[in-house]
């Protein structure tokens, strides 16, 4: 049985639970939010999708506009590239 490539994403996305998992539109607002994402933030798939991604940054990160700088550095350059990675134990480059 040869799988998919959208099938090989849904089965990446659903298994990572090591690896926080994150799609956003263009404003900045969360579209998918894998078990990773929840286990690495503590907020569930319902608390994020629809919402902005700033809500799970501190006030004091918000006041020196990181959210917008996060989602910047991992707006893709080139078709399927990211800048960001965030594990379980902490995010990395």
């Amino acid at each position: 049985m040869h799988m998919d490539e959208a099938g090989l994403l849904r089965a990446i996305f659903t298994s990572a639970t090591d690896y926080g998992i994150i799609t956003l539109d263009n404003a900045g607002h969360v579209m998918t939010w894998n078990v990773g994402a929840e286990r690495i933030t503590g907020f569930g798939h319902d608390d994020m999708v629809g919402n902005h991604l700033r809500i799970i940054f501190t006030p004091e990160d918000c006041a020196q506009d990181m959210p917008q700088r996060e989602i910047e550095t991992a707006r893709p350059t080139t078709a399927g590239s990211c800048a960001r990675t965030a594990r379980a134990s902490g995010p990395t480059a």
